[in-house]
């Protein structure tokens, strides 16, 4: 495969070890400074050639068949690094471990009434539900996955929103606590009515419960079923209403992506450069 252009270059050392570094692509130089410049080199020889040409497509067909893939990133250093973050996890999750029980005994000993207590429930629940993600996290070794960034959105949302609660908290005639109840327990309601109604059957999700969930303070007849957040805020003006909206930016919007399958969140774990 030959290419039809002449191309001139000066006497400076500089330039000439350019020359060789794309005569020698890809083994020699630095490839973040290499790749650019056979682009650049590419378009403005394209710019004096015939627009019909099929040298520069030839060409990197050419490429794609006839050379070696080179991976970016050093497999041998992923996996190390996946070996440092297993053995880090496995010592968190037995600090998690006995967090988890010494929750579940604190909760037994302060536990006084049957009664509903929203502020109570509410603190204790999303404590252990927090713990129970973390674990799962922890155990089956998903920290680096995909579920892994899943469960980080999990825990910064519950932090954010216990934070939020706890900071609102007027008293004990404050209504707050059970206004972020009463919303999911009208979400629930609408799942429940819409797997009735469309007689829906999944494995994932077990409608009797969900029917008891919906009922567990009072008939769905008079639960509300809200759209919108519970508070009419979003997570980012919560953050900001607790002081934690760096720790937001931190994590929020790349961990999102992976919730929301956005392409980035897609390419980076299912695709690799070379």
């Amino acid at each position: 495969m030959k290419a039809y252009v002449r191309i001139f270059v000066s006497h400076d050392v500089t330039i000439h070890d350019q020359i060789d570094e794309l005569k020698n692509y890809p083994y020699e130089g630095d490839q973040r400074s290499v790749r650019p410049s056979i682009r650049a080199l590419e378009i403005g020889i394209s710019l004096t050639n015939d627009k019909t040409s099929k040298w520069c497509e030839e060409f990197w067909n050419y490429c794609l068949v006839s050379t070696e893939c080179i991976p970016m990133f050093d497999p041998d250093a992923l996996s190390e690094r996946l070996i440092k973050v297993s053995s880090e996890n496995f010592r968190t999750y037995n600090k998690i471990s006995a967090t988890r029980l010494a929750l579940i005994e604190h909760f037994h000993d302060s536990i006084k009434t049957t009664a509903i207590n929203p502020k109570f429930e509410t603190i204790f629940g999303m404590s252990q539900y927090a713990i129970d993600n973390a674990s799962e996290c922890l155990l089956n070794r998903t920290s680096t996955m995909i579920s892994g960034r899943i469960t980080v959105r999990i825990l910064l949302e519950i932090y954010i929103t216990l934070k939020y609660l706890i900071s609102h908290d007027k008293g004990p005639e404050c209504q707050l606590w059970d206004t972020y109840r009463e919303y999911d327990y009208g979400q629930y309601s609408l799942i429940d009515s819409k797997y009735r109604e469309n007689d829906f059957h999944t494995s994932t999700v077990y409608t009797p419960l969900i029917e008891l969930i919906a009922n567990d303070e009072k008939s769905v007849e008079f639960t509300p079923i809200n759209l919108g957040h519970w508070d009419n805020l979003n997570l980012r003006k919560m953050s900001e209403e607790v002081d934690e909206k760096q720790l937001y930016d931190k994590y929020y919007d790349y961990v999102s992506g992976f919730t929301h399958a956005n392409w980035g969140a897609i390419r980076e774990p299912s695709m690799q450069n070379a």
